[in-house]
């Protein structure tokens, strides 16, 4: 059987089961917490204050007075989930060619180098102003490093040959003086 009482808070008529007398319900309309009795209407239980710590209060569960058919209920329907931006007027990213052209720059080729780097910085720039697919900003950011790192060693490479050269030609130059 269910009875009638008050809610304390909006002084609303509630229908609550007979085994929910003298336990904590919740008031649908005002979510008030408080006690269900048949005596003069308890004041409401007052939220405590969270505490300063990060630890969840436990308390005790609260029973949900149910509600009458048809209150409540509301025509709901969600929106759309719509992204941010609108990606088809973004141009295709470059990120996997930038990477591919800088690992290249570090394995076979040095002269790919300076190629992954510049491609790299213009794809950057486009994503940071909005014109291209920011999506694949990790993997162009990695191909960039690769043909900085490419382009280094083609620097020293160049630089080492140089030195080799200019060292044979010493050594041949010295050597030129003397007959065997």
């Amino acid at each position: 059987m269910q009875n009638t009482i008050p809610c304390p808070s909006c002084q609303r008529e509630l229908r609550v089961p007979d085994q929910l007398i003298g336990k904590l319900v919740k008031c649908p309309a005002c979510s008030t917490t408080f006690t269900a009795s048949f005596s003069e209407p308890s004041p409401p239980v007052e939220a405590e204050t969270e505490p300063q710590t990060y630890r969840p209060q436990q308390e005790p569960p609260l029973e949900d007075v149910p509600e009458e058919p048809g209150q409540g209920e509301e025509d709901y329907e969600p929106r759309p989930l719509r992204s941010r931006r609108r990606r088809r007027f973004y141009v295709e990213h470059r990120g996997a060619m930038v990477l591919t052209l800088g690992i290249l720059s570090l394995v076979v080729c040095s002269p790919l180098g300076p190629v992954a780097w510049i491609m790299g910085n213009n794809d950057l720039a486009a994503m940071r102003a909005g014109r291209m697919d920011p999506a694949g900003q990790g993997t162009t950011q990695a191909g960039q490093i690769c043909g900085i790192i490419g382009t280094i060693f083609l620097i020293l490479g160049c630089a080492l040959t140089c030195l080799w050269f200019v060292g044979a030609g010493l050594m041949a130059g010295a050597g030129a003086g003397r007959k065997f």
